[in-house]
């Protein structure tokens, strides 16, 4: 665990008050005392959550849909739609039985067509689509049971159903081809149902009131999550000074994503609660293999890696709160053992001598990124870049364009982080496992690697394999992590039952507004 330290704000801020007159505009919500208003960071982009891997669409978003299996508070696999589940003796089908009575906002009962249908389209439509490589056939045995059937046994298959990244969110049978093949207005199941979104102005949820409360405790995504309040608001609002001044002000109940000066601003506030908790978000880099000089140029990757001071990232963009990530999974996890401890070699003297030696000559290199504090570790590479002689620009877009870019591999480098997932095969596969990578990364070997992980069931093994695809994510530099963040959150004391969790995920059921 993360041990945070006190220090002083390394920042001048004024002008709270003056930011604060603009919040008549910004929020406009009833405050009728059921209302439940949120500030985040960013507005979502998509609603159809099979189809996004923006953690800003799912942090509202996952409060409508719900899992069959999701994550607990600690990112293990946990039931949730799913009353349990049974694996055949030979390994080679999972059968889950599903909990009654479970209703979509439609107003029909959740079945098991309903399931086969979401997971259906979830690996043959989704970006996740390798995680599910060993799946032959998802059946419906009766109204409450689905097996899924594999070509192999797979010790990842729980964690494939449970990552949050795409998830495998349930949602009526036929429900994108009745709206025109993606879903523009969700229907899930969960104790919330979508009501209205209002681009860069707020997204609207209301309690539903047919939700099955799920008795089991409260764990993540998993256990009893039920609505306490008639509506919740999702307002986004970029600055972080804003968004402190909002929660202040009695503007808003929560405020996600605070700065460092802002956190210790508002400690020990009368009204005002925040927290900062280690952060299961690592910060990363990713190169490009459609386009610009990295795509084909491993010892330049290798400089970029090599001239990367983590240290300084740390203070700079945690104020000296986050921790170094030193491989593709987080500290924590059960498989972060041996090579995975190692640090990465900072070496400005050797980078130097790599650019040398590659193909780059000169040319401009273009650093995209996904908005928030990734910008901040944007800047900070192209200083780092700039010590071994190499040109960039840092790429100014909108929210959505910067998702674009990502999704289409239109980039040259991209900064952006990696949030909780339940098994290290969510990390290294999806993105860069030739079938379902958008950069355009292609390597028979990595592939190889990441498919035997994917089929084995002994631990040690497994954990042997994941030292050697690390091995080779530092030797063919795909990408590299940087830093653990901080989830640092603020919220009323008027209101009761908000928890934050280190997955950042903002969690409003069980919550009330007295």
């Amino acid at each position: 665990m993360i041990t945070l330290r006190r220090t002083t704000a390394r920042r001048r801020w004024s002008g709270v008050l003056a930011l604060a007159t603009l919040l008549s505009t910004v929020f406009t919500v009833a405050q009728a005392q059921d209302v439940l208003r949120v500030a985040t960071r960013l507005d979502i982009a998509n609603v159809d959550l099979h189809l996004t891997t923006n953690f800003d669409d799912r942090l509202p978003l996952l409060a409508v849909y719900e899992f069959l299996i999701g994550i607990d508070a600690n990112g293990v696999p946990a039931p949730v739609l799913a009353e349990d589940w049974v694996w055949a003796d030979d390994g080679l089908a999972l059968t889950i039985n599903l909990r009654q009575g479970v209703m979509f906002h439609n107003g029909n009962e959740m079945t098991s067509a309903d399931v086969v249908y979401s997971l259906e389209r979830v690996r043959n439509e989704g970006p996740r689509s390798s995680e599910f490589n060993q799946v032959t056939e998802i059946v419906a045995v009766d109204d409450y049971t689905v097996e899924i059937r594999l070509s192999e046994p797979t010790a990842a298959l729980l964690g494939a159903l449970a990552n949050p990244i795409a998830p495998a969110v349930m949602v009526p049978e036929g429900e994108a081809e009745r709206q025109g093949g993606t879903i523009s207005r969700p229907i899930g199941t969960g104790p919330f149902q979508f009501d209205e979104w209002l681009p860069d102005q707020y997204l609207r949820v209301t309690k539903f009131e047919d939700y099955a409360v799920d008795d089991r405790p409260t764990s993540g995504f998993a256990g009893r999550r039920e609505a306490l309040v008639d509506v919740v608001e999702f307002r986004p609002v970029t600055e972080s000074t804003v968004r402190a001044a909002a929660l202040e002000n009695g503007e808003v109940h929560i405020a996600s994503a605070l700065s460092f000066p802002d956190f210790s601003r508002l400690e020990g506030h009368a009204d005002v609660i925040v927290e900062m908790i280690p952060s299961a978000t690592f910060g990363d880099v990713r190169f490009g293999f459609r386009q610009g000089a990295f795509a084909d140029d491993v010892l330049l990757r290798r400089a970029v890696i090599m001239a990367t001071n983590k240290d300084e990232i740390v203070e700079a963009l945690t104020w000296g709160q986050g921790q170094v990530a030193h491989s593709g999974i987080p500290f924590f996890s059960p498989f972060a053992v041996g090579i995975h401890e190692v640090p990465e070699t900072y070496d400005l003297e050797a980078a130097r001598e790599l650019v040398a030696q590659s193909n780059y000559d000169g040319q401009e290199i273009l650093i995209s990124y996904t908005p928030g504090i990734w910008r901040e570790m944007a800047v900070i590479m192209q200083s780092h870049l700039a010590d071994i002689g190499i040109n960039t620009r840092i790429d100014s877009l909108e929210p959505g364009s910067s998702l674009q870019k990502w999704q289409t591999g239109a980039f040259d480098v991209f900064v952006t982080g990696l949030s909780l997932r339940p098994d290290p095969m969510n990390y290294y596969m999806p993105f860069w496992h030739s079938e379902s990578t958008t950069t355009g990364y292609s390597n028979a070997e990595y592939d190889r690697l990441n498919e035997e992980a994917l089929g084995e069931t002994d631990m040690d093994r497994r954990i042997a394999l994941y030292q050697a695809i690390e091995e080779l994510r530092r030797d063919d530099a795909p990408w590299y992590p940087l830093v653990h963040t901080t989830e640092t959150v603020g919220y009323s004391r008027a209101i009761e039952g908000f928890e934050p969790w280190s997955a950042g995920y903002l969690n409003v059921w069980n919550v009330s507004v007295p």
